[in-house]
């Protein structure tokens, strides 16, 4: 007689979890390919792109797996995270094409993010994180500051050995918000860019290049960005006048 274990249930489940994280990944690549055509005015491949992928199917599959999970009485670590990954995949979809987002939904979604990669790379990355915001009624662009924090994981959890850490701050005072990110790296030192063009990867340096443009577009003369990379780390800063 045939017969599934509580392991064997926890396992498939993990798999379909990374699976749809994968997907996710994939789909906030196509969002940011999607907004530099829009730039571009690239009609044609703009509508390509939106064919790519439909997001109810994930937001489908994610409820099936959570109500699973939840009737199997798995860990509530794991259903937790299925939820959050829900969460914020419906922040990119909906919320994320808003002008703006109250800062402190924004910084949930970051915090579920966090959460999410923390547990994808937990074998070789350790995150230090704090947020102060004594502000509670600003607001923000939305998906503006996770590049920066996508950009530090996909380096880190490459790297192989002891864990290593990811620095990410996120403060307001006055109504100016604060935020620091800064991760290992391990190449050339080039002092402070000049340029977000020169960073060292292509896909990276297009998105972080796209939240520079969107910086430009929608905080022009109320934000400074300085991005630095050393021969052992990477970090990021940003200033925004939020009024």
């Amino acid at each position: 007689m045939f017969c599934i274990t509580r392991r064997g249930v926890e396992t498939f489940y993990l798999i379909i979890f990374f699976t749809l994280f994968f997907l996710f990944e994939r789909f906030t690549a196509q969002e940011k390919e999607i907004e530099a055509a829009k730039t571009a005015q690239y009609q044609s491949e703009l509508k390509s792109l939106k064919a790519q992928i439909h997001p109810h199917f994930i937001f489908n599959t994610l409820n099936a797996i959570y109500s699973h999970a939840i009737v199997e009485n798995l860990d509530s670590k794991f259903s937790n995270l299925i939820f959050q990954f829900s969460d914020i995949l419906k922040y990119v979809v909906y919320e994320g094409q808003v002008k703006e987002v109250a800062l402190s939904r924004e910084l949930e979604i970051i915090e579920s993010y966090i959460t999410l990669q923390s547990f994808r790379h937990e074998e070789h990355v350790i995150v230090q994180y704090t947020s102060e915001i004594t502000n509670n009624r600003l607001y923000i662009a939305p998906l503006l500051l996770i590049t920066f924090i996508e950009n530090a994981f996909k380096h880190t959890g490459n790297l192989t050995g002891e864990q290593h850490p990811i620095t990410i701050e996120i403060r307001e005072h006055s109504n100016v918000l604060h935020f620091y990110c800064k991760n290992p790296y391990t190449g050339k030192n080039d002092g402070i860019l000049s340029s977000v063009r020169e960073t060292e990867s292509s896909e990276n340096g297009i998105g972080l290049e796209n939240t520079k443009k969107r910086l430009d577009i929608l905080y022009p003369e109320k934000h400074h960005l300085h991005i630095t990379k050393e021969a052992s780390f990477f970090s990021v800063r940003l200033q925004i006048h939020l009024l």
